[in-house]
């Protein structure tokens, strides 16, 4: 066998099996490979979204890396979800945050158990409205808090913290208008 094949199929095996991104291990609510948060600030996190669990049984879990590879946020985020195992495998309620750093992408991803409250309208303003006007100025705990207090919120569930409401773009309702 000639040597070009040998190294061609030695080339795109390699390539296919680092395409993806490596999922970390699951070591706490908080996974920062990033290392964007500080102990204290991952500390509050984690805190929050204990409180959230122990009052509505929902996990949520936020994953920090530094880039994807030649991946999209969406396909990790579900792969994440999935090796992970988010939530009761019944109520199907885990929630999962996604940062990518260099790659200025975040992805929220929402069981079935989840989704009447946590709608993609709802993960598209939060995104939005609450983490990337923070993470632009590299403020990540105060969008990654202040998603948490908006979970809790639609979760009836009080934090003791001063609640954030982001603003909800108003929906054009069609009026018939006369005209004499």
């Amino acid at each position: 066998m000639p040597r070009w094949i040998i190294f061609l199929a030695c080339w795109l095996t390699c390539g296919f099996l680092f395409a993806e991104t490596s999922i970390p291990p699951l070591s706490g609510p908080v996974v920062d490979t990033a290392s964007l948060l500080s102990s204290a600030e991952k500390s509050q996190l984690e805190q929050l979204i204990l409180h959230i669990k122990q009052q509505k049984e929902a996990q949520i879990q936020v994953l920090i890396i530094p880039e994807l590879k030649q991946e999209t946020i969406e396909g990790y985020a579900i792969r994440v979800a999935d090796q992970w195992k988010i939530g009761d495998q019944k109520r199907d309620d885990g929630m999962l945050i996604v940062l990518s750093q260099r790659d200025r992408r975040v992805r929220i991803e929402v069981g079935q158990g989840l989704e009447g409250t946590f709608t993609d309208y709802w993960a598209h303003s939060v995104i939005d409205h609450l983490l990337i006007p923070n993470f632009k100025t590299q403020n990540y705990a105060r969008g990654f808090g202040l998603l948490l207090q908006d979970v809790a919120q639609n979760l009836g569930i009080e934090t003791g913290t001063k609640q954030y409401k982001p603003q909800r773009k108003k929906s054009f309702s069609p009026a018939i208008m006369l005209v004499l």
